[in-house]
């Protein structure tokens, strides 16, 4: 919810709550005057509606103002965008809160232990950590540990035997004690402690050739209903788990571009937005600025492009498109949503303080 709604739907709730209350109020001095009972079922619900109504948008109005009185305030002050990315950034770090982040990391050597040891001769190589958490583009308020299994090329009759044989390993191990969910290519792993969720994406694939040599598996990708079949995903793990290495601005802009992902609630997959802001600020597109704001308003701005373009292909496997589960409708959507708010920040750069605070 942005600044502007939620003090819109503040002023309309305690305007009309307000209202509301001083009504029955008023209709309780009434009834008391003229010597009447005053209950429940006597007070006249429909004046009392009314009036909250009208409360309601008054208070809207008055928040409306509010906001835009705060907002002209703010316009006027200076402000230094470098130094709010910082703070963002900060209040974004996985390791603020060190007894959950080091939980987690207790967690993640439970897991690789016990896969290790289960599949130690079918294993290509030990498991391996991936996904945000290894490319250091996590932030702290919704991230998961992934974590790779490289079965060997002969291992497993079929891709599928080799997905479900994990899956019923991590069922029979963590049965009772964690979360087990099949996803498209993982199975999510979700343990609980003192209120807080701890998820693992584990991910099984076997090599093509020689997984030490290439880093190319295939892994197996669930039905989206139980009558179709499972079919067959390729990737090149070494460019996926290597897109951010030595690109400190690149994982900088990711981590901005999931915090307002999350705070906007708009449905975009971590990896088309690591992938298009890599893209983005490669020497062949925008290249990297000296300026967050100019490395994040011009990722915003790629990624709107690729969404109209119907399509974004995965940098590891180019027959993949990272969009494919989004609707036609939701990229034009997300498009326009991103194009507006780049459009805002170009015409006044406070309205960063709007896309990110809640």
């Amino acid at each position: 919810m942005r600044r502007q709604t939620k003090y819109m739907v503040s002023g309309a709730l305690i305007g009309g709550g307000l209202t509301v209350l001083g009504d029955i109020l008023f209709q309780w001095f009434q009834h008391n005057e003229n010597g009447q009972e005053f209950n429940w079922s006597s007070i006249n619900t429909n004046r009392t509606l009314r009036n909250g109504l009208i409360g309601a948008g008054l208070g809207s109005g008055i928040g409306y103002f509010s906001y835009n009185s705060k907002k002209n305030k703010e316009s006027n002050s200076e402000f230094c965008p470098e130094t709010y990315f910082k703070e963002v950034l900060e209040s974004e770090n996985v390791k603020n809160e060190s007894k959950l982040f080091n939980k987690n990391l207790e967690y993640r050597r439970k897991v690789k232990s016990f896969l290790s040891k289960i599949y130690s001769n079918k294993l290509a190589v030990l498991p391996e950590d991936t996904g945000s958490f290894h490319k250091r583009t996590a932030i702290g308020s919704n991230y998961d540990i992934d974590i790779l299994l490289a079965f060997k090329r002969y291992e497993f009759g079929t891709l599928s035997d080799m997905y479900h044989d994990v899956l019923h390993s991590l069922e029979t191990r963590f049965k009772g004690e964690a979360k087990i969910k099949r996803q498209r290519k993982s199975i999510e792993l979700t343990f609980f402690s003192n209120g807080y969720e701890f998820r693992f994406d584990i991910v099984p694939g076997r090599e093509i050739n020689d997984y030490r040599v290439d880093k190319k598996l295939n892994f197996y990708v669930c039905p989206d209903w139980f009558w179709q079949m499972g079919s067959l995903s390729k990737s090149h793990v070494a460019l996926d788990k290597n897109i951010t290495v030595n690109k400190p601005q690149e994982r900088k802009v990711i981590k901005l571009m999931k915090a307002y992902r999350d705070r906007n609630r708009i449905i975009l997959p971590t990896t088309l937005i690591e992938q298009c802001v890599v893209k983005s600020l490669s020497e062949s597109n925008y290249g990297v600025s000296n300026f967050t704001m100019d490395n994040l308003l011009n990722s915003m701005e790629y990624i709107a492009k690729r969404l109209e373009n119907g399509s974004v292909r995965d940098m590891s496997n180019g027959h993949n498109d990272l969009a494919k589960k989004m609707s036609l409708y939701d990229k034009y959507r997300i498009a326009r949503f991103l194009r507006r708010d780049v459009s805002r920040i170009d015409n006044d750069s406070h309205y960063i303080k709007e896309v990110f605070q809640f």
